[in-house]
């Protein structure tokens, strides 16, 4: 390899480097919603849950049951609701898959109403048009995918901010006794709720998936997904006493009645080892536990994290290599202790766009943990660390 294809190398990365960094920086947006807490959840009572489909009161929602024991072989209905869109925001569409109990034959889904103007916050806009595409009833196989859109662009009403999006009638006829979780699955990678300017008040992926951006900073608020569970002929103990039946709780042996879940991945705050950053798996690599999950914790104080190093491979207890064999530091790819274009940052070229999937060889390069090589998520980690060492 020549040093003039080397350093043509390097100035096309460079200027990629650049490029991706006008870029992101071009796409900010304004705020909107701020400090709304934006809730979509499954109430297993419709009682009080409702809209008048007038187009001019907004929806209401009664009080939300997550938990509720019914006997064998009933039929229950449910609602999925959102609670709290942010102010001046209209719901353009959503789609989402509900998990349901289900032997696969007579249990299932028997009915669903979405675009009824009295049971659809959605449908409740004068001027509304909606388009349901949403699989049939009855379905006995779950998950139920729902989705819906509203292709109507002269609406005429105040902002609806609350109410039902969806009502379902469930079957549990040839279901054992036994306790059986309503869960949402994300459709593709996450749930996706829209408003009329298109913008996502719930993100369909990313680092906060199945979580809510009010403010589009790209950080997660104490936005949830409230799910819910049926003791089908069995009770539903409460382990905390924080009035939610385990199966539903997100904390189930710490009392936490606000379920607070400030990274959105449905542990709570008041249980969760790194509360700060979406790690539904709670992994920690230190036995015994020192109560700091790997998404939290730099053992070496390398400005990467254990979750960082263990994905990439490198030592989360050294944060700079001993020996040409010692791979200590993530952005340190030829292990000579310096952070240099020729020596680690053209590691990448070749490689920009491919998955770890495919190759998983490149995982070593993945510094971003998301499984993709990329200028934006992995290269401009060396932005401001080229010339840089360690001791």
């Amino acid at each position: 390899m020549t040093k003039a294809f080397l350093l043509g190398a390097a100035a096309a990365l460079l200027i990629a480097v650049a490029l991706a960094v006008w870029l992101r920086g071009g796409t900010e947006q304004t705020a909107h919603g701020q400090g709304a807490v934006t809730v979509v959840g499954i109430d297993l009572d419709p009682t009080g849950n409702g809209c008048p489909g007038d187009g001019v009161h907004d929806c209401t929602l009664g009080s939300i049951e997550r938990c509720r024991e019914v006997p064998m072989g009933a039929t229950v209905q449910f609602d999925v609701f959102l609670d709290d869109l942010p102010d001046g925001d209209n719901l353009l569409g959503f789609e989402y898959q509900i998990s349901f109990p289900s032997d696969g034959a007579a249990a299932g889904l028997t009915a669903q109403v979405h675009a009824n103007p009295l049971v659809n916050l959605q449908a409740q806009s004068q001027g509304s048009w909606i388009i349901d595409f949403s699989e049939g009833v009855p379905d006995p196989a779950s998950p139920h995918r729902t989705n819906v859109g509203d292709l109507g662009v002269v609406e005429t009403n105040p902002p609806f901010t609350q109410g039902p999006l969806g009502r379902y009638t469930l079957s549990l006829v040839g279901l054992a006794a036994g306790v059986y979780p309503l869960t949402f699955l994300g459709q593709s990678s996450g749930f996706r709720f829209r408003d009329l300017n298109a913008v996502d008040v719930f993100d369909p992926g990313g680092p906060f998936a199945n979580g809510c951006d009010d403010d589009l900073d790209s950080a997660v608020d104490e936005d949830r997904v409230l799910e819910a569970a049926l003791g089908v002929g069995v009770a539903l103990p409460d382990s905390d006493s924080d009035g939610l039946c385990d199966a539903a709780d997100n904390c189930p042996l710490v009392s936490n009645p606000g379920e607070e879940d400030a990274d959105g991945d449905r542990v709570g705050d008041a249980c969760d080892n790194c509360p700060s950053v979406d790690n539904p798996g709670q992994e920690e690599r230190h036995v015994p536990s020192n109560g700091i999950g790997d998404h939290c914790e730099d053992a070496d104080l390398d400005a990467f994290t254990d979750h960082v190093e263990l994905w990439v491979g490198t030592d989360a207890d050294d944060a700079c290599p001993d020996n040409p064999s010692d791979d200590a530091w993530p952005l340190d790819m030829n292990m000579d202790a310096f952070i240099t274009v020729v020596g680690d940052v053209l590691a990448y070229s070749g490689n920009i766009g491919r998955s770890v999937a495919q190759y998983p060889q490149l995982k070593r390069l993945d510094v971003s943990t998301d499984g993709y090589i990329t200028v934006v998520g992995d290269v401009l980690q060396f932005s401001g660390n080229i010339g840089s060492g360690c001791t």
